[in-house]
């Protein structure tokens, strides 16, 4: 069984309500020069300081079958680790995502079946930083919330993913 970015960031779908700009599924490429970055996150979002900035933009397709791509650094990915991208998605991309300047990086490891290792990875001064998990919720500066990944099964052996959002503690 595995995690779909999709039943994920449906949650994040209040993202349109607080009008925190556009997000991206599956499907598009982040190309960061600098950082030595060209790959296609499972997931990122682009906020519209980020676009009026100048920091990111829109690039068509250079040949026919390849998808737009997004030149800068979005604010937020989403990678979904798999086992042929454990070292990529926890080391490379982490490591060039920072470079690149992207705020948040989350990670989401669904391949047990009894533990679901959910990571939101903020900037810190060298690298990013775990943010620390309390009663099962990891807060996330960005959205200005806290989520939880939880998972359920679903008709026997299926399994569905859930992301809880709550409002930030205090």
């Amino acid at each position: 069984m595995s995690v779909s970015s999709k039943p994920l960031i449906e949650s994040l779908t209040h993202s349109r309500k607080l009008d925190l700009g556009i997000y991206y599924p599956d499907g598009i490429r982040i190309v960061h020069a600098k950082a030595n970055v060209s790959n296609m996150p499972d997931a990122c979002l682009i906020n519209r300081l980020a676009i009026r900035e100048g920091r990111v933009k829109l690039s068509a397709p250079k040949l026919s079958g390849d998808s737009a791509a997004i030149e800068g650094a979005p604010d937020w990915v989403l990678e979904i680790l798999s086992k042929s991208s454990i070292r990529k998605d926890t080391m490379l991309l982490k490591k060039r995502y920072f470079k690149a300047g992207i705020l948040e990086y989350w990670l989401v490891d669904a391949r047990k079946k009894d533990h679901i290792d959910f990571q939101i990875l903020v900037r810190g001064d060298k690298r990013f930083v775990s943010q620390p998990r309390s009663g099962g919720w990891v807060s996330s500066p960005l959205f200005n919330r806290r989520f939880s990944l939880q998972r359920r099964t679903y008709e026997g052996e299926f399994w569905r993913h859930e992301l809880l959002v709550a409002p930030l503690a205090g």
